[in-house]
């Protein structure tokens, strides 16, 4: 009998030498399926037979590439977000405010303001997280503006003047953002019917990632590799047992995106977004080695799309005019871990709100390119905040 696709295991570990496996523990990988695969290169010859055969098939070279299709839920596959942004190390956590009755709220700069001082002040640009206030509006998540020791102007929270009476706790999130960092993975699948039956890939480097998100589904994804070589192999690679992944819920679209924003604080009705990461990668190779010998970057590019319920000229006359906008989508799990995507800078590059038949509603269905913000500096943001 063959192997089972349901008994397969799929597992990682990040590589210290790209190609080289570091023969420590693997971690599982959460998947709804995979594509992984070695890509041979041939060639024919060109001699000239009087029987009019081919003479030999030549292999050229060979490398790894492939995906990994997932659900998205907190944290399951941080490191592959962490590599598809080729960002630095992911922030911890930072307290700005621990259980302090020194903190109030302004609406009239939109504003959170201490009596003293802040534990620790804030970036413009980070996110943070603010609980404790009695007026619901005053809690949430929102983008750091300016900051002082006293004072944090924020977007994404319309603020109503609230006085420094209850106990308020607010930290920026863990962030990862795009960068020049790179990770290359060893991965690994098992297949646990067979016995002693495993297949490795090294120098596994995240090319792209999708995201999607639409009305009645769960968030999906998807992370693309370009990498060095694939081996059978009779044994794992690792050493005891594999770490487990996260284990946090499934998310969807319904219960746990709390708002998608465009354009700074302006909340939209969407039926559908989507995003591709692509890193450009491409595999280097040299004369005398056989398979990749390292991995090249390229520019980040970071394009999507998203269908939003046609009610006013806003969104079109951005595209229209080739004006500047943002999107930032804010999503929360079922125990109150936070996820945040940030692109502060996008351009609608199509659109269209057209009557597709009848019955039907007016949609707005844009497509988008982002790139760096000119202030921030950043393309590509993504916040994650623990419960």
């Amino acid at each position: 009998m063959g192997a089972d696709a349901n008994r397969m295991g799929l597992a990682f570990v990040e590589e210290s030498t790209f190609g080289t496996s570091p023969g420590t523990q693997l971690k599982n990988i959460r998947y709804t399926g995979e594509s992984l695969k070695q890509d041979t290169s041939t060639t024919t010859s060109n001699e000239i037979r009087s029987d009019r055969q081919v003479s030999d098939v030549i292999r050229t070279n060979l490398k790894a590439s492939g995906g990994i299709d997932i659900e998205m839920s907190y944290k399951a596959h941080q490191e592959f977000i962490e590599a598809a942004l080729l960002s630095a190390d992911i922030s911890a956590e930072v307290d700005v405010a621990t259980a302090d009755t020194g903190v109030s709220a302004a609406a009239s700069d939109n504003s959170f303001n201490h009596t003293s001082a802040w534990d620790n002040t804030p970036a413009v640009g980070d996110w943070i997280r603010v609980e404790g206030f009695s007026t619901a509006g005053n809690n949430g998540y929102c983008r750091v503006v300016s900051a002082t020791s006293s004072k944090i102007v924020v977007s994404f929270l319309t603020l109503t003047d609230e006085a420094a009476t209850p106990s308020i706790d607010m930290k920026v999130g863990q962030q990862m953002t795009n960068g020049t960092t790179f990770r290359s993975f060893h991965l690994e699948k098992e297949f646990t019917d067979l016995t002693n039956e495993f297949v490795l890939y090294g120098g596994m480097c995240v090319d792209t990632m999708d995201l999607n998100i639409a009305v009645e589904s769960i968030i999906t994804g998807a992370f693309s590799f370009l990498g060095k070589s694939e081996e059978a192999a009779s044994a794992t690679s690792g050493t005891g047992t594999n770490t487990a992944a996260a284990t946090n819920d499934i998310m969807n679209a319904v219960d746990n995106i709390q708002a998608v924003f465009e354009n700074g604080s302006s909340s939209i009705e969407v039926t559908s977004f989507t995003m591709a990461l692509a890193n450009n990668l491409r595999a280097r190779a040299k004369v005398g080695t056989l398979g990749t010998i390292s991995v090249g970057t390229g520019t980040v590019g970071l394009t999507g799309a998203l269908e939003v319920y046609f009610a006013s000229a806003g969104l079109m006359t951005r595209y229209r005019n080739f004006s500047d906008s943002a999107i930032a989508i804010i999503a929360e799990d079922a125990d109150g871990n936070g996820f945040i995507i940030d692109l502060p800078q996008i351009r609608f590059t199509d659109a269209q709100q057209v009557s597709g038949g009848i019955n039907t509603d007016i949609m707005a269905a844009m497509q988008y390119t982002a790139f760096r913000h000119s202030t921030l500096g950043y393309t590509c943001r993504i916040v994650q905040f623990d419960v």
